[in-house]
């Protein structure tokens, strides 16, 4: 799915609920990779919301970010059909708490390979990196460094564990370095932008592994 059309689809289902200024911001990322399931690696997906169907044929690795105000969602994923037709193989409540302005959801394995939905709080300073694990099976450590230089290293982050790992002021370059624990070279590097929060999702698996990159620019 283009991920213009997974916008337009997502914006389209929840343009019932009314937007209010105290309103979160979430991230919505598909992060189940089909071969880890013995099918194909784009598993497709329909998402249902409050029982109305939201979105059709869903691909790992899509992400997109909705609007939504405080309360608490039914939310189905459904092999996809186009219509949400298929028994669903996640169905979750979900809330959006009082006060929090940033939120990830991950469709993810569990390490006991169980789909579900995980939550993260990706609150933090301005000019911010933070780093969520939704990879099964592995740990991912987490470091930063000024302008190339590690300063420290080593935040082991288990899987459905988020970490904010850096706060880096105004006017500040870091750059972040992050290594699966089965691996021993990092799998992403970046120096980060003045002005701009990072908010990164690892998803799949170790060998199945891929990364979901938000920047949010302040």
């Amino acid at each position: 799915m283009k991920k213009s059309l997974f916008i337009t689809l997502l914006a389209g289902a929840f343009s019932f609920i009314p937007t209010f200024a105290s309103a979160a911001t979430i991230t919505v990322v598909h992060g189940i990779n089909g071969l880890d399931l013995g099918l194909a690696r784009e598993l497709p997906v329909d998402i249902a919301v409050n029982g109305s169907c939201a979105l059709s044929r869903v691909t790992f690795g899509a992400s997109t970010r909705v609007e939504l105000p405080q309360g608490t969602y039914t939310v189905t994923v459904h092999p996809s059909t186009g219509s949400c037709s298929s028994a669903p193989v996640i169905n979750q409540q979900v809330t959006v708490p009082s006060g929090v302005k940033n939120v990830g959801l991950v469709a993810q394995l569990t390490d006991a390979g169980a789909p579900q939905l995980k939550a993260f709080v990706n609150d933090g300073p301005a000019e911010s990196i933070l780093v969520n694990n939704a990879s099964k099976g592995v740990k991912v450590w987490a470091g930063a460094g000024l302008r190339g230089w590690i300063f420290f290293y080593g935040i082991p982050l288990e899987n459905g564990q988020g970490q904010n790992i850096a706060g880096f002021g105004n006017n500040g370059r870091l750059q972040v370095v992050l290594i699966r624990s089965n691996q021993r070279r990092p799998f992403y590097k970046k120096l980060t932008k003045s002005g701009s929060t990072l908010v990164l999702y690892v998803v799949g698996s170790g060998k199945n592994g891929q990364l979901v990159v938000e920047e949010r620019i302040s």
